[in-house]
């Protein structure tokens, strides 16, 4: 972006680009390596993303059993390091350990990491979105470009490659200018090949792609109107060679609940409970073994005021997925809501066991237990000094109807 503004606009709108850009990550960047000891301007989980990538069971996308609860903090790929390595480590220390066995899995296999990043090459312009988490279906509603997009988005690559053709070929003004549309393109599309693809990795592709689609069609509407044959070949023959891979099948078959989990869980943060709770029952009809599902109806029931409904549904959960910290809490928050306080303390005692770094879930035990009357537990807990081990008793959760 920085070299295309400095092309258009020169040294000195570049220059502000990038200032802008570092005083926007900054803050991040301090917040995540004070309060957290990790310093990175985004995420300490990129280690587990490039894993995911290259897993044995990945196909060109992530690998399909991962969840997205599994890359957070005590999630299964944390769990997974600590348990190889012995001991407690950070989120970014057990990032990093997985990246390191993919890079040995890559390097000690590498005609097969070539074959797969050649099939991820492919469904980076394969019209079928893959593994959808928070794409372009709710995208589209909040972009007036997008809103003009056909779905699936990626039929506009057809057009676009004759819009390519014309910037790596033309000699005019117009067309120089698109070839930083296409470089955006490019170089955007490699980042993905070193980790996956899937829909909402593949968003920032669509502009330049929608740009370039508009050249192509434009330049090949004028070569037919004034005969030039050449030129109107080339853009044709550019696009039919881009519907191959576009339209073929790309033999990679996702969870088709993920992308309902996913647009339940934009609902409820929108507040829509509702609507959140109808995709989340839609998800969970079609994948009902999948955990984070039946937290996420748990918290749509919460907003629709059904508290024993979501009570059972964060027992299914936890039957389900029994580390599932989230799923903890929000049973331990449900019961203190419903005046249950002593109830609520194992839920979050469990919460902090499976996630000892989480304020939010240390300071819940604690006000559980003042509630209560421990206040000398509850203080234990602010200092990190309790609970030490997981309660020995297996709690029996009811199964919901």
């Amino acid at each position: 972006a920085a070299w295309i503004l400095w092309r258009a606009r020169g040294a000195k709108r570049a220059a502000l680009f990038l200032t802008l850009c570092a005083a926007t990550l900054a803050p991040t960047l301090l917040r995540n390596g004070i309060l957290a000891g990790e310093w990175t301007a985004s995420t300490a989980n990129g280690g587990m993303i490039f894993a995911t990538g290259f897993a044995d069971d990945a196909k060109g996308g992530r690998a399909l059993e991962r969840t997205p609860e599994d890359f957070a903090p005590g999630g299964a790929f944390h769990r997974e390091a600590e348990q190889a390595l012995g001991r407690p480590v950070t989120l970014g220390e057990a990032s990093e350990f997985h990246a390191s066995r993919a890079r040995e899995r890559i390097a000690a296999h590498p005609k097969w990491a070539a074959e797969l990043v050649g099939k991820k090459a492919l469904l980076l312009v394969n019209a079928r979105e893959i593994d959808d988490n928070l794409g372009f279906a709710l995208a589209r509603d909040r972009s007036p470009l997008f809103s003009w997009l056909p779905s699936p988005w990626a039929f506009v690559l057809i057009p676009a490659a004759g819009g390519f053709a014309v910037a790596a070929m033309g000699r005019d003004a117009v067309a120089r200018r698109f070839r930083a549309s296409a470089a955006l393109f490019i170089v955007t599309g490699a980042t993905l090949l070193g980790y996956f693809v899937t829909s909402r990795y593949r968003l920032p592709l669509i502009v330049p792609a929608a740009l370039l689609a508009g050249l192509g069609v434009e330049r090949a509407a004028r070569a037919l109107r004034v005969r030039d044959r050449g030129a109107a070949a080339i853009t044709v023959a550019a696009m039919s060679l881009a519907a191959i891979p576009v339209l073929r099948d790309p033999g990679v078959v996702a969870d088709p609940a993920l992308e309902l989990i996913a647009v339940g869980a934009a609902l409820e943060d929108r507040g829509d409970h509702r609507l959140s709770l109808h995709a989340t029952d839609e998800a969970i009809r079609r994948s009902p073994l999948n955990a984070g599902a039946w937290h996420n109806r748990a918290l749509a029931l919460e907003g629709l005021g059904r508290r024993d409904e979501a009570l059972e549904s964060t027992a299914e959960a936890i039957r389900l997925d029994p580390e599932m910290a989230a799923a903890w809490m929000t049973r331990g928050a449900l019961l203190a809501r419903d005046g249950r306080v002593a109830e609520a303390v194992e839920p979050f005692e469990r919460a902090v066991l499976l996630q000892p770094g989480n304020g939010d879930a240390r300071e819940n035990l604690a006000q559980a237990l003042e509630s209560g009357g421990r206040g000398e537990d509850a203080a234990s807990v602010r200092r990190g000094e309790w609970p030490r081990e997981a309660p020995e008793d297996k709690v029996e959760l009811p199964r919901p109807e």
